[in-house]
């Protein structure tokens, strides 16, 4: 019990301050700060969430919480892209520092849980929680420098359940996003490749300083860049384009597009079409592409992995352009890998055509 009491008056001061809730009228009091270099490094890993309840709790919403939190994503075997972690109440003094973390609480219950919430929410966090009988509140830096917190409570075990459907795609977004963040951080902190570097090319990509080039062939429109580090999947990013007047069929290209690369670029790369997937994807955020995902393998190397590839054809420049991603790594989980890659990969930017130049050049 003594010590209960000392994590409370230790905690006291940082949940005054809590809150951010879905509401669109909401007057809660957010953190926008990304990076609080005053308090300690969180800890654990980047898709780890510790879940901070009690058994009935967890019980009632676990199903939904694991839906949500630990979709499965095929690389070259089945990946989760979090994964959870239940601890009960005994464990706070050794897990509130963790990098990501969920509060799962009653509000009127006598648990430590609740009781814990319950006491330290900001006053109009409560109320607002009572009012509408429970919420979805976040929090960012609360105990530790790069940490996301996540308080889902209900006015009863059945409310909680039903919040935690209701909010099961924004609590993925949550700490989507803040995944993301995290690894677009770590891959950029030592800055980008220059510009410069480009300016043969009739596009851009923020390609991090630690990449190196790998492949480059520049009569045939083809250059990628490599980075390995130990006990990390080495990551390829490829870049490939052509001329094309008319927008071609472009799942068609794609598919066409990357047996060319993996048989010109890659010493005989293959992949199987009938397991490869299709999506939309918006890259730089205005670009509509198409993603495609699968696995590679090369017979004569006996190696293989995972990929993603993006294409879309740019009408101004009357370009296709294909971005190559995959990873090699037969030791360890791929994943993460891929999702440094996309980011890169959406930072592509073809150039604008200079008109008064192209002008002068038609003339």
């Amino acid at each position: 019990m003594m010590l209960k009491k000392i994590i409370y008056f230790f905690l006291i001061a940082v949940f005054l301050i809590l809150g951010c809730d879905s509401g669109k009228n909401s007057k809660l009091r957010v953190s926008k700060n990304k990076i609080d270099p005053k308090k300690p490094l969180a800890w654990g890993s980047k898709q780890e969430i510790i879940v901070m309840s009690d058994e009935d709790e967890w019980k009632i919403t676990e199903d939904i919480l694991k839906r949500s939190l630990e979709k499965i994503v095929v690389t070259t075997e089945e990946e989760s892209v979090f994964q959870l972690r239940k601890v009960s109440f005994d464990g706070m003094e050794q897990f509130y520092k963790h990098r990501n973390i969920i509060f799962l609480s009653i509000l009127d219950s006598q648990s430590d849980i609740s009781d814990f919430v319950r006491k330290h929410l900001a006053a109009n966090s409560f109320k607002s929680a009572q009012e509408r009988k429970g919420g979805m509140f976040t929090a960012e830096n609360v105990w530790a420098n790069d940490q996301q917190v996540v308080f889902l409570i209900g006015s009863d075990l059945e409310r909680l359940k039903q919040l935690a459907d209701f909010y099961k795609d924004r609590l993925f977004k949550t700490f989507r996003k803040r995944w993301d963040e995290r690894i677009s951080a770590n891959i950029y902190s030592r800055g980008i490749i220059p510009y410069s570097a480009f300016s043969r090319y009739p596009w851009t990509v923020q390609i991090p300083k630690h990449y190196r080039e790998f492949r480059r062939n520049d009569e045939n429109n083809f250059i990628s860049y490599i980075a390995r580090l130990k006990d990390n999947p080495d990551r390829i990013i490829g870049i490939y384009w052509e001329k094309a007047e008319t927008k071609p069929d472009m799942i068609q290209w794609m598919l066409d597009t990357r047996d060319r690369i993996g048989y010109e670029f890659y010493e005989g790369d293959i992949y199987d079409r009938k397991k490869t997937e299709m999506t939309k994807i918006k890259l730089n955020d205005q670009i509509n592409a198409i993603k495609m995902y699968g696995h590679w393998g090369n017979l004569e190397l006996f190696v293989g992995g995972a990929f993603r590839g993006y294409g879309f054809w740019n009408e101004e420049q009357k370009i296709c352009y294909f971005i190559d991603n995959y990873v090699y790594f037969p030791e360890g989980y791929k994943l993460a890998g891929l999702e440094e890659l996309e980011l890169i990969a959406k930072t592509f930017q073809p150039k604008k055509i200079n008109k008064k130049q192209s002008l002068k050049q038609e003339n």
